[in-house]
């Protein structure tokens, strides 16, 4: 597109792609096991050669383009070894199955098998041996909103908002499923209570502290692991002008005009 003389927008939007595990699952309940899940993806090679650069790392649960989004925390990275050290730790030298949950196509969702399939592959090299349930997009979002079943150790969702309460509607404990949007029953009282007082903090700078302090404890505990963000790709004429690729999920057309011959 480049080539024929398109320009292509991108930008940070509201949107992360993460991967949530089954606390309720008693392997998962391990945070050794959970830690060497998440140290076997290698996010930054999907980024760029699964995706083709239309991504970005996520950094962290909460999704850029709200005011708490920090672009340089780094939340982890990519250490097979490591992994392979905390299985054996954990007691499971030689791996273990698991099932990993996702749709066909989505809202969101980019490439959704293929990216299971890289996941799948990358657990492959560290002994985890992962199995992929595959739905269409309407059922799968129903059996996400109620929450991950017992036979499932993880699933995945790709959403986000401009608001820093994001991080709340998905990862409070009060927000489990099926009444929330926690499938995953994450639960961890500091993380509660970091995000009841940020909720009603009215002093901006405070409140940023605060979101950003309950992200850090929510990565620690690794129960969510995020994958990436998309950069919402945008292909423009090359006559086109006064287009701004907003942080968020829609655009204003009121200053775009179009440059005549």
């Amino acid at each position: 597109l480049k080539k024929a003389g398109f320009v292509v927008s991108q930008g940070p939007v509201p949107h992360n792609w993460y991967i949530s595990l089954n606390m309720k699952n008693p392997k998962m309940q391990d945070r050794r096991v959970r830690e060497a899940i998440r140290l076997s993806i290698n996010r930054e090679r999907m980024a760029e050669e699964l995706l083709r650069g239309t991504v970005q790392v996520a950094r962290g649960l909460q999704a850029p383009g709200c005011p708490s989004y920090d672009p340089e925390f780094h939340d982890y990275t990519y250490d097979p070894e490591r992994a392979r050290k905390l299985l054996t730790e954990a007691g499971y030298p030689n791996g273990f199955k698991m099932t990993f949950q996702t749709s066909t196509a989505g809202s969101g969702q980019l490439i959704p098998v293929r990216m299971a399939e890289w996941i799948k592959q990358d657990l492959a090299k560290v002994g985890i041996d992962c199995s992929l349930d595959l739905h269409e997009w309407i059922h799968y979002i129903e059996l996400w909103a109620n929450g991950i079943q017992e036979r499932v150790e993880a699933n995945q969702i790709s959403w986000g908002m401009s608001s820093d309460y994001w991080l709340e509607i998905v990862a409070h404990s009060q927000n489990w499923s099926p009444n929330g949007k926690n499938s995953g029953y994450y639960k961890n009282p500091e993380a509660d209570d970091l995000l009841d007082e940020a909720r009603i903090e009215r002093d901006e700078q405070k409140r940023v502290a605060l979101y950003r302090k309950a992200n850090a404890v929510i990565t620690e505990d690794a129960a969510y692991l995020p994958i990436v963000n998309d950069l919402a790709p945008i292909v423009l004429s090359s006559k086109v002008r006064g287009f701004v690729h907003a942080p968020s999920e829609w655009y204003d057309f009121t200053s775009v005009w179009v440059e005549e011959e």
